[in-house]
């Protein structure tokens, strides 16, 4: 009974109000964590849930001029038959998008259809629709084991990414992950066009909450002499780069987000590091509204004390 209720309810305030009441204190949250970043940017960990705080000082990545033109902040663990020099990666690219490269090979990210996914409660993959362009010549990449069995049903090429954990003096995985790395290998198999690649970011930090886009990026320009990533844009709708530093700042937690709003400022910093690396690289382009966030001298300076030595 007070589960029909509490359905009742919830109906009532989506079509109403449209208020989440347990929302309020992580809203309060992240606002004064970004107070924090503008002034005294070590101490955001303080207010991080456990799981996603950011590198602590002994984890920061190495970044000086030897390696500052190289992506070292990525490691290679395994590339299997994975050959590729040149890559096309659309980060859920709409299908108008593709008529350019029909001829030509295009990996795909996550390409999963969220009906307003920014405003969503819950992200239930078993209701996501599988985008499927006509150009034949797709792979889908992820690096994301849930979203795996959305891909073998379908049967398609995929391009699944391994994050390994990095304990300093060997690589791990998550145990909930084993399963679905074994499943993906045994898809890959027999599939000419199918790859599983390892991948460990160059931290002991355990809390890394990055994203396939993150991971596919840093894996492409570690392995491949040119990257071109399209639409980029992390739920950026708007381009940034004319907006002034707090405004700038503040989208690093959008009050409206619904999806894994507790760690999404986290999340969004590490996006912020990576697109800032990213766009030194000479073999990497970006296009998309992420890449305008790091147009502000004083968000580097942030993003290189949170994250390096």
């Amino acid at each position: 009974m007070l589960k029909k209720i509490l359905k009742f309810l919830r109906i009532i305030n989506k079509k109403t109000f449209d208020i989440q009441l347990f929302l309020i204190p992580t809203h309060i949250r992240a606002k004064i964590q970004i107070l924090l970043l503008c002034f005294f940017p070590n101490f955001i960990n303080l207010l991080s849930i456990k799981g996603a705080k950011l590198p602590t000082k002994d984890e920061k990545f190495n970044l000086n001029s030897k390696n500052s033109k190289k992506l070292n902040e990525c490691i290679i663990l395994n590339k299997r038959n994975f050959k590729e020099k040149k890559i096309n990666l659309f980060i859920r690219f709409k299908e108008k998008k593709y008529l350019n490269f029909k001829n030509q090979k295009i990996f795909l990210l996550n390409p999963l259809i969220v009906e307003n996914e920014i405003k969503s409660r819950l992200t239930n993959i078993d209701s996501m629709k599988l985008e499927q362009p006509k150009n034949k010549n797709v792979i889908y990449v992820t690096a994301e084991h849930t979203l795996l069995k959305k891909f073998f049903k379908a049967n398609v090429n995929i391009l699944y990414i391994q994050t390994w954990k990095n304990s300093g003096t060997n690589f791990y995985l998550e145990k909930y992950e084993k399963s679905d790395y074994k499943k993906a290998l045994n898809y890959c198999k027999n599939k000419k066009h199918s790859f599983v690649v390892d991948i460990a970011y160059n931290t002991t930090c355990a809390t890394i909450y990055t994203s396939s886009a993150v991971a596919a990026a840093a894996f492409f320009a570690k392995s491949c002499e040119q990257v071109k990533i399209y639409d980029w844009n992390f739920y950026l709708k708007k381009n940034p780069k004319n907006l002034s530093f707090l405004k700038r700042i503040n989208l690093l937690y959008p009050t409206n987000f619904r999806l894994k709003n507790n760690v999404f400022l986290e999340t969004s910093l590490w996006h912020w590091y990576f697109i800032y690396r990213l766009t030194n690289l000479k073999n990497v382009s970006i296009t998309g509204n992420l890449k305008y966030i790091i147009n502000d001298k004083k968000i580097i300076k942030i993003l290189k004390k949170l994250f390096c030595k």
